[in-house]
């Protein structure tokens, strides 16, 4: 593929992108209202299960070979757990109506998952990205220095205010969002550097904004979640399917570009 094919087709699958999240979100939210939790408890075990299996297929073709076969690893391994998780939170929620039966099991997994994740976002991050001014770095700390100081003693009230009397489900939420911030420190400094690795890759469009952009909406949907779940507002949960689903979806569609242009036999 030519130069110039190559921004054709780039064109084309950014308008795929945007043409794909701006229907989820659409399906979601038109949803009638008792169903719109159940629609975005399909639509994302489905986008994870896709980004899944362009991560083993990745893995397959690229091998685990070096420093970034063993990331992807990781990221494969962090992948498939949260797909098998949000399989288990959509049996519980649609197959057994029971949602408390599974849901510890979904969150223990979904815990788990961060720890290949983590691993994941630091090692590209150090292998790629790692030339971050000291003004880059320290202001993504005290963004989220500031982030913590107002979420979490909100959802410290919003536990105490609610009739909600569940503290493993508090705990829970809150190890979500710290272990969020793990992951969106390298993946904030990714996303301000890929300027200049774009330019290094000659305008070729790198997967990497991609997937840590992802990780961005999702601990942004964390946050939702963790507010709902700990107010006592579950009829509010489904705000976060479509977010979760877009994030997915963005993880999806990274792999693919990345198994795309980026394996080279």
């Amino acid at each position: 593929m030519n130069l110039q094919s190559f921004y054709k087709f780039r064109k084309r699958f950014l308008f795929i992108v945007s043409i794909s999240l701006l229907s989820v979100i659409l399906l979601i939210s038109l949803s009638p209202e008792n169903q719109k939790e159940n629609v975005g408890n399909i639509t994302n075990p489905i986008s994870i299960i896709v980004a899944s299996s362009l991560s083993i297929l990745i893995l397959y073709r690229q091998k685990t070979d070096g420093e970034i076969g063993k990331a992807f690893l990781m990221l494969t391994i962090g992948l498939v757990v949260w797909a098998v998780a949000e399989i288990l939170f959509t049996y519980s929620g649609i197959i057994t109506l029971e949602l408390e039966r599974n849901i510890m099991l979904s969150d223990l997994l979904w815990l788990i998952g961060y720890g290949p994740l983590i691993y994941y976002s630091l090692k590209i991050y150090i292998l790629f990205h790692n030339y971050s001014s000291k003004k880059s770095i320290a202001v993504i700390v005290i963004m989220m220095i500031a982030y913590l100081a107002y979420i979490i003693p909100f959802i410290l009230d919003t536990y105490s205010s609610s009739s909600n009397e569940d503290l493993p489900l508090l705990y829970i939420s809150i190890s979500y969002l710290l272990l969020d911030l793990v992951f969106i420190f390298p993946a904030a400094l990714v996303i301000l550097n890929s300027e200049i690795f774009d330019i290094k890759n000659q305008g070729v469009l790198t997967f990497f904004p991609w997937m840590f952009v992802a990780m961005i909406i999702i601990g942004l949907a964390d946050s939702i979640f963790a507010y709902t779940s700990v107010s006592g507002y579950y009829q509010l949960e489904w705000i976060t399917t479509p977010i979760y689903t877009s994030g997915y979806l963005l993880m999806a569609f990274g792999l693919y570009w990345h198994n795309k242009f980026f394996i080279y036999k």
